[in-house]
């Protein structure tokens, strides 16, 4: 495989929800945009960094990459695959973190771990290391742990079977300094290692610390994908 091999292709992707509705002078409903136009691409072995604040379209553009919401226009393809006809041979080459991480509350960490390595197997020497950067206890169940603790499990979760694609909405979400800096970390490492990594942020400085590339998303709009390199060094030339 080329390291300029592309492994995740998004063009014009466009998703509004609801519609504009109007009853006897009432609004009864209306018509949002969740992104418009989309178009950037995602190289094998790069850490691409999807910034903007919240309700830009980063979670829209994510689930629409992985089929869990229907598009009104665009083509989106993983590997080469379509993003729909082929959703589930893409999901199984896929780690996810979602933004609003939902988990099973009665299960315990190892309950988890075990029952999502029925689907995709679980890279046994690599959940070690993870259990010993983490340090999440994961014999408790997840209703007892704290909302970073339960995300530290979701990263747990995503990075287990080493996938080669791993998609990842707000990941260091409730995560102290320490542990933020581990799983920047592990990002790396893995990209060492060839994987490819799609996160979404609205902090700045952590894309500035793990991304190669960024893309800037507003109001649902992509409006800049850059160099990491190139646009600290744009910015700083302005200031």
């Amino acid at each position: 495989m080329s390291s300029s091999e592309t492994v995740l292709e998004v063009s014009n992707l466009t998703k509004v929800y609801g519609r504009d509705l109007e009853i006897a002078g009432r609004k009864l409903g209306r018509r949002v945009v969740g992104a418009q136009d989309v178009s950037f691409s995602v190289r094998r072995g790069e850490i691409f960094g999807f910034l903007g604040p919240n309700g830009a379209g980063k979670t829209t553009t994510m689930r629409a990459i992985l089929d869990y919401l229907h598009i009104q226009e665009g083509t989106i393809t993983v590997f080469g695959m379509d993003h729909h006809r082929d959703a589930l041979k893409i999901r199984s080459r896929i780690g996810y973190v979602p933004g609003d991480l939902s988990l099973y509350d009665n299960f315990n960490g190892n309950e988890l771990i075990d029952y999502f390595g029925g689907f995709r197997p679980v890279n046994s020497e690599y959940l070690k290391e993870l259990r010993s950067v983490f340090r999440v206890d994961l014999t408790l169940n997840v209703k007892a742990l704290s909302s970073g603790n339960r995300q530290q499990v979701g990263l747990i979760l995503a990075l287990a079977s080493k996938p080669d694609f791993l998609i990842l909405d707000e990941p260091t979400s409730g995560l102290d300094p320490l542990m933020a800096a581990n799983a920047h970390r592990l990002l790396k490492e893995l990209k060492a290692e060839g994987k490819t990594i799609f996160l979404s942020s609205h902090d700045l400085a952590e894309v500035q610390e793990v991304c190669d590339r960024i893309g800037i998303i507003k109001e649902g709009r992509m409006i800049l994908v850059e160099e990491v390199e190139n646009l600290v060094s744009k910015f700083l030339q302005n200031v």
